[in-house]
């Protein structure tokens, strides 16, 4: 087991079984979870909405956003309150240059409340800011995982592990294919991989998210290598706002004499965001590479590392087992299987997260 052990409080709910809470008699019909545009939890008096795809869309309620990451940030352009770490905040500021207005900032064990319903945000380990929200409503606590990963690395510490009745939980690497190998060893190879890249005159170039991953092996080089690391300036923008926050990394922007110097003639690694195909500009052969933790599928491995920042297969199952939660709904990536396998690895009912019509949501909230 790699997570930390806690007691668990379990609670039995079913919709045959009311729970009395401040002398009211209330059940699970008065409480609904399913995707709308987003992950909503609905209750008669609250409406909230946890990472909205597409606020292009009608988003009702408040919004809640739980990290910097493109696929998650929809939510900053709703008009609505919008809820979030501040690291979130001044991470998706420096990416998109872009000022988020209309927000409520959370640090990690803050609460916030909406009527009868407390949200709390704690760590989710997968990138700066990244937060779980746990949900907390009269029928019981619901938790939401967001992207998370569940081992500490150079610039994360591991997620939380919060008890919950319901547990919504992304499913990124929830196929059995996906087995990371030990952290370390990847780290080791991607070292090796920059150091026999030098030796032959060329120069290591890292594609990668912009945010999180690239951090990551910035902080790897600074600590296993002499070399200067030189990133391009969204890298340069969001690592900024890692120092900010005690991750000491050092970098050079591309774009800054230094950095254009030490690509053209001198020994450096480069990192470049996802996305970004600008020529060099060096007069040595370049070696490129890419990482992520899709790389396990890749027929040709050289120069592809299998470093996420997700928690695999058998992580996911293994937080399942500690949170032992009465139900389980999957979202993002692998629902599916993972849910499958949930009923039958760990013996709890889970099932891919319904989705509520718009109609449906808002007849439950003023039937």
């Amino acid at each position: 087991m790699y997570l930390r052990k806690f007691s668990v409080r379990q609670l039995l709910i079913t919709p045959s079984l009311p729970i009395v809470n401040e002398g009211k008699s209330t059940s699970l019909k008065d409480l609904q979870v399913g995707w709308n545009n987003g992950i909503v939890i609905s209750t008669r008096d609250t409406l909230l909405t946890f990472d909205p795809q597409n606020c292009k869309k009608t988003v009702s309620g408040s919004i809640f956003i739980s990290h910097a990451h493109n696929d998650h940030t929809k939510g900053f352009d709703s008009k609505n309150q919008k809820i979030a770490t501040q690291e979130t905040c001044e991470l998706y500021e420096a990416k998109t240059r872009t000022k988020a207005d209309n927000k409520k900032v959370l640090s990690y064990s803050d609460k916030i409340r909406f009527d009868d319903v407390e949200i709390v945000p704690h760590d989710s380990g997968h990138i700066l800011g990244s937060a779980q929200f746990q949900i907390r409503t009269p029928f019981g606590t619901i938790i939401y995982t967001g992207d998370m990963n569940l081992l500490e690395t150079l610039t994360t510490k591991s997620a939380s592990i919060v008890n919950c009745d319901i547990l919504i939980m992304e499913a990124t690497y929830g196929n059995p294919f996906y087995a990371f190998p030990e952290r370390e060893d990847t780290y080791g190879n991607i070292v090796s991989w920059v150091i026999r890249q030098i030796r032959e005159n060329r120069v290591p170039i890292f594609q990668l998210y912009t945010i999180g991953k690239a951090q990551e092996v910035i902080a790897l080089l600074n600590d296993f290598t002499n070399l200067p690391v030189v990133v391009d300036p969204p890298i340069a923008r969001a690592s900024h706002i890692y120092s900010k926050y005690n991750h000491k990394l050092v970098f050079l922007d591309s774009t800054e004499e230094e950095g254009q110097e030490l690509l053209r003639h001198g020994n450096c690694a480069y990192l470049i965001s996802n996305g970004n195909s600008n020529m060099i500009p060096t007069e040595r052969k370049a070696a490129r590479s890419v990482v992520t933790g899709w790389a396990l599928r890749f027929k040709t491995p050289n120069g592809a590392f299998p470093l996420s920042s997700h928690a695999d297969y058998p992580h996911l199952i293994d937080y399942v087992k500690e949170v032992n939660p009465s139900r389980v709904y999957t979202c993002f990536g692998s629902s599916e299987v993972l849910a499958q396998n949930i009923r039958k690895e760990c013996k709890i009912a889970a099932r891919p997260l319904p989705t509520i019509e718009q109609t449906s949501l808002m007849n439950f909230i003023h039937g």
